[in-house]
């Protein structure tokens, strides 16, 4: 980058202008801790492909993103696997217990945010922190979730 001198170049002049090797990367513990649900129930069967390719658009540079699927069971998917798992019934109450499940066995903190990839269609569900959850959602289902969280139409982010 041009912007800053490189140490081996303190004692030229000012007015010379070389390029550095230095760079600005955000560093990992910068990076927002986003858990990603994807629903892989029946209802969702045909939806599958356009999740999937919604869930590969968060820049990982700006995210550190745990990926999952869900139908009546939450299933984590390997890095850089995307095999799907699920396509039974839909309940949105097992990722909050999976989440508590992650927290309580693991210590680690329960996530900045939590992304849900969804058609809305499912059980009720009461998160520990509603405003960490953010739903995009194939319809206007929104009975499901808490009015805290966030709700957005998947449309506007494809």
């Amino acid at each position: 980058q041009w912007k800053r001198r490189a140490r081996n170049h303190q004692l030229m002049p000012t007015e010379f202008f070389l390029p550095s090797h230095m760079e600005s990367d955000i560093l990992k513990k910068d990076r927002i801790d986003t858990w990603l649900f994807q629903d892989t129930s029946g209802s969702c069967v045909d939806l599958a492909p356009r999740f999937l390719k919604a869930a590969k658009t968060l820049p990982e540079d700006r995210f550190n993103v745990r990926r999952f699927c869900f139908d009546t069971k939450v299933y984590e998917m390997r890095k850089g696997c995307d095999d799907l798992f699920g396509f039974g019934g839909t309940t949105f109450s097992c990722i909050e217990e999976k989440i508590q499940q992650i927290v309580r066995d693991t210590g680690c903190a329960y996530p900045a945010s939590v992304w849900i990839i969804t058609d809305g269609c499912g059980d009720h569900v009461n998160p520990e922190h509603p405003k960490r959850w953010y739903i995009f959602n194939t319809t206007n289902q929104v009975k499901c979730f808490p009015k805290e969280c966030n709700m957005f139409p998947l449309s506007d982010y494809e």
